[in-house]
């Protein structure tokens, strides 16, 4: 596995959380079959019809392709300066650790200028854990 400025299958990003006792620094997000022009058509229409309704910030979408954990393989913890990059050839069983917490209720949230990020919340405790919000019209041009 390594990180890579080209397109692949899983995409990292940094992550956080609003718990106290729990925490998670990275989401990984699988973006293969078309995940991230689905995305893109979404923000699109989005980003058409929010400027029309008054009060519209986002859309939200269950979302069950995105994982948060607290730590992972030095070869894809990122630099200080970025906030994603895509990983080549991904493997789920490499040392990954957890959140504590059992997440449930996985989201994307898209905005009306492109803005995306995913959360999803403790099932027991209501605690968020978030995404950085990245813009999917750049993330979508990479090839």
């Amino acid at each position: 596995m390594k990180l890579t400025n080209k397109r692949t299958d899983t995409l990292i990003i940094r992550a956080g959380s609003n718990s106290e006792w729990d925490g998670c620094s990275y989401a990984i997000i699988d973006v293969s079959d078309g995940y991230l022009e689905r995305l893109n058509a979404i923000a699109d229409t989005v980003s058409t019809t929010v400027g029309k309704i008054d009060g519209l910030l986002n859309v939200s979408f269950l979302d069950s392709n995105v994982e948060f954990f607290v730590d992972i393989p030095e070869e894809l913890q990122l630099t200080a300066e970025q906030v994603w990059a895509f990983v080549e050839d991904f493997d789920a069983e490499d040392a990954f650790t957890w959140p504590e917490s059992s997440l449930d209720c996985h989201q994307v949230r898209i905005g009306r200028m492109g803005g995306v990020y995913w959360l999803a919340y403790g099932k027991y405790t209501s605690e968020e854990y978030f995404s950085e919000s990245i813009n999917i019209f750049d993330l979508i041009t990479i090839k």
